[in-house]
């Protein structure tokens, strides 16, 4: 969210020479733009990058109406604009003059962001599979801490792109290891609601940007404000353990066991000496580890889930709706100052809707199949965002109701996939697909700078891109499975089963369930030992 403000486009206009003057803050809306600036057809307001001819021997003289023809229409001299400071004190796009042919850098510096969240997410998962899941907290906040500084003190685009590229990393780096330390922490049951309580969070957390940004108008404060959540998560290796299941599954069963008894004594319950024996008995660690490997066939790879029909057709449709929510839900952030001027409130708007999205979406999945709530948000928030693209300017108000509710949707929907994908994948395959998953997510966070470049086709466009993308992941969402109150499939033979009716497969619902016995937990912790290094917005 800090990127949507940093990079954040005022309303602009060249400098006309003769009735501006350089190097001081000009009045975006002077009264001689009325025979200065022409009006640009295409958006019905005064053009952002072209002005009237002047007559230049007589332009320093006086500005005046018989000084310019307005039969002549020729490009600004970008060297330097006049920009509308109602809203932004100061961005990077005032700053480094980022409007017409330079507006290409702020997409650029934009995505740059998202593919350090991606690489970030591939970097964050190798070192908290192998040195635990609190390693990347030992150096993260630092680095992060050091690039948010550094990007204040930038001398030009270039070097505030590899910042920005620092700075998703690290955002990646400090959010993927606490999500997979409370999923591992929790038992199944909670995970479902693990999800939405972190999407909430999410949402709460850009809230605060928002507010933040609203106070300090000028991008270098906005900057620092953030060093303070890096600073205070400095002291978070010390203050929080190491992950069980990571411990037991790497061979520091002591360790684990350690921690167990205090979890259990702080909790007020009966200590299970039975399981932590098993733990500490290593020939039947190797043993339960052999057995199950034997069981997963170990010779999966992601390649797999495009060899069978079934599942290749499962996957591409996954791929799809994963990339459209990030693109749906970074792209109406970035285009939220299309709907009203005061892209504060747009934006404040717009992360308020998501709670809502989330808790009805949570409802809807209790009373409905996944599948057909699945479908319905991506419809519905697509109907809305095309809706919203074909209405003209003067109903800027519903406008900005439709996109607000499309934004309510694809959050609901973003909570819903995470949980939805992990029942479709089999075990074999469930890290290799989410994973896949990830990547399309990043992809489509990405594209999403883009899309504002569809502008240049008319102020509709970008706004219809996104409707109808939405749009076609809710029909792409039809041939996924129904796996609701249906046996997760350990195999890709088992993926069958999730083509069965429901009621077929109550059997197999039964066994499925995790035994009160502490074979079966120590089971669960050597399975679970490795996981998954997906994320959402």
């Amino acid at each position: 969210m800090l990127i949507v403000f940093t990079t954040a486009i005022p309303k602009h206009r060249c400098l006309v020479n003769g009735c501006d003057q350089s190097g001081v803050n000009n009045g975006f809306e002077a009264p001689y733009i009325n025979f200065t600036i022409p009006i640009d057809e295409k958006t019905n307001q005064f053009s952002k990058c072209q002005q009237y001819e002047g007559h230049q021997s007589s332009l320093s003289i006086n500005c005046s109406i018989d000084q310019f023809n307005q039969q002549m229409v020729v490009e600004c001299d970008h060297s330097e604009t006049v920009f509308d400071h109602k809203y932004f004190e100061s961005t990077l796009v005032t700053e480094f003059n980022l409007v017409c042919d330079n507006s290409w850098m702020i997409q650029l510096v934009q995505s740059a962001f998202f593919s350090g969240v991606l690489l970030g997410a591939i970097l964050s998962g190798i070192i908290a599979d192998k040195f635990g899941r609190r390693a990347m907290y030992f150096f993260i906040p630092e680095l992060l801490l050091i690039s948010l500084i550094s990007s204040t003190f930038v001398p030009n685009m270039f070097v505030y792109g590899v910042l920005a590229v620092l700075k998703g990393i690290c955002v990646s780096g400090v959010y993927q290891p606490a999500f997979v330390i409370g999923i591992e922490l929790l038992g199944g049951r909670w995970r479902f609601w693990l999800g939405n309580v972190h999407s909430i969070i999410f949402a709460f957390g850009s809230f605060i940007i928002c507010l933040i940004a609203q106070y300090y108008r000028n991008w270098r404060p906005l900057e620092y404000s953030l060093t303070i959540p890096a600073i205070i998560m400095i002291i978070f290796p010390y203050l929080f353990p190491e992950s069980i299941r990571w411990q037991v599954s790497n061979g520091r069963s002591e360790c684990a066991v350690k921690q167990l008894r205090g979890a259990y004594e702080t909790n007020g319950v009966k200590i299970d000496e039975e399981l932590f024996q098993q733990i500490l008995n290593h020939e039947n660690e190797k043993n339960l580890r052999k057995r199950i490997q034997t069981q997963q066939k170990p010779t999966a790879n992601v390649w797999d889930l495009f060899r069978h029909s079934t599942l290749r057709i499962w996957t591409l449709s996954l791929l799809y709706i994963w990339f459209t929510n990030s693109l749906v839900y970074y792209g109406l952030s970035f285009l939220s100052s299309q709907f009203d001027d005061d892209v504060y409130y747009s934006l404040k708007m717009m992360c308020i809707v998501e709670l809502p999205g989330i808790v009805l979406t949570t409802y809807a999945v209790e009373k409905m199949s996944r599948k057909r709530v699945l479908m319905s948000v991506m419809l519905i928030g697509g109907i809305a965002c095309t809706i919203s693209s074909l209405l003209p300017e003067t109903y800027g108000g519903l406008k900005l109701a439709l996109a607000i509710f499309g934004k309510m949707n694809i959050s609901g929907s973003f909570s819903l996939i995470f949980v939805y994908t992990v029942e479709i994948f089999p075990t074999v395959l469930r890290i290799s697909g989410l994973g896949l998953c990830s990547v399309f997510a990043r992809i489509g966070g990405m594209v999403a700078p883009y899309v504002l470049q569809l502008e240049m086709f008319g102020p509709k466009f970008p706004f219809l891109a996104i409707g109808i993308t939405s749009l076609i992941a809710g029909v792409v969402s039809v041939v996924l499975p129904e796996t609701k109150d249906k046996k997760l499939p350990d195999t890709i033979e088992e993926v069958s089963l999730l083509i069965a009716p429901t009621k077929n497969n109550n059997n197999n619902n039964k066994t499925a369930d995790y035994s009160s016995t502490s074979v079966t937990r120590t089971n669960e912790m050597l399975l679970t030992g490795r996981t998954s290094n997906s994320d959402s917005p």
